[in-house]
């Protein structure tokens, strides 16, 4: 049995994986990497609930668009706030594996900068979509 930490934009919890389920899934438990894990919640009165991982699956690449290779993010609108969540997100998001790495550029009045790059699927653009707002993202090939 081991312990893990799992970790998104809004908080962290931990799991339990039974060694069955671990020698099964265990090439996916890698740091940065995306996964989903499924299973059920244990309960108990004097402990913070803990999920019993059963699966776990690595992100689907069906979902990751196949074009699009820079993101431009125009941040010129956007309030601290706003821009405190696009800069964790993208941490957060950073892109390590090739196949689904997509370059952003941030842009603030016209001035372009490199900001590295993130995983590209359709949910984590959506995210980015709803913290900077659709009109402030583009997609380029």
């Amino acid at each position: 049995m081991c312990f893990v930490t799992l970790e998104d934009l809004y908080g962290s919890c931990e799991f339990i994986v039974f060694e069955s389920v671990y020698n099964k899934y265990s090439s996916f438990l890698i740091e940065e990497n995306i996964v989903q894990v499924n299973g059920r919640i244990s309960i108990r009165e004097d402990q913070d609930a803990t999920i019993i991982a059963s699966e776990i699956k690595e992100l689907n690449i069906e979902s990751v668009p196949s074009k699009p290779k820079v993101l431009e993010i125009d941040i010129t609108n956007l309030d601290e706030k706003q821009k405190t969540k696009l800069r964790g997100a993208l941490l957060f998001f950073r892109g390590d594996k090739n196949n689904l790495k997509v370059e952003v550029k941030v842009s603030s009045e016209g001035e372009i900068v490199p900001s590295g790059a993130i995983f590209a699927t359709k949910d984590i653009l959506s995210e980015i979509s709803e913290i900077v707002g659709k009109e402030n993202i583009k997609l380029r090939s």
